[in-house]
């Protein structure tokens, strides 16, 4: 095996990693994900892309959640409700919402206790010898 065929396949092995790793994070997010309905927990997906994971919440809500909210005044556009009633632009303060960080905990937990054996374990099954320097 040449060098540019050895650097194909580590590539290959770390995107594999990466994915196998990612995966074991959406697994640990679902998990910690807050359940007050499931709907929340029902948006969540993990997909694999052309190098990596994609791990999502579509719940429109999700990011407010996951990053929190800050205490303070909300303003509200004059709006129209399914009903047909009309209700007139207005502010109320609102007390804001703590951050979950149920992704970004599971990412880093999973990322630092599995990575690395993961990229070994496919080093190792593929049979290129890797030499620390």
């Amino acid at each position: 095996m040449n060098r540019q065929e050895a650097i194909k396949l580590i590539k290959e092995k770390l995107v594999e990693a990466i994915r196998v790793t990612g995966n074991r994070g959406y697994q640990l997010s679902q998990s910690r994900c807050p359940v007050i309905t499931g709907a929340l927990k029902a948006s969540g997906k993990n997909d694999d892309i052309d190098n990596g994971t994609q791990i999502q919440y579509t719940k429109e809500y999700s990011s407010f959640v996951e990053r929190g909210v800050p205490p303070g005044i909300r303003h509200v556009k004059t709006y129209r409700r399914k009903t047909g009633a009309i209700v007139k632009a207005h502010q109320f303060f609102s007390r804001g919402q703590k951050a979950q960080h149920y992704i970004e905990s599971s990412l880093k937990d999973s990322f630092s206790q599995d990575f690395a054996r993961n990229f070994d374990n496919r080093i190792r099954s593929s049979g290129v010898k890797v030499t620390r320097i």
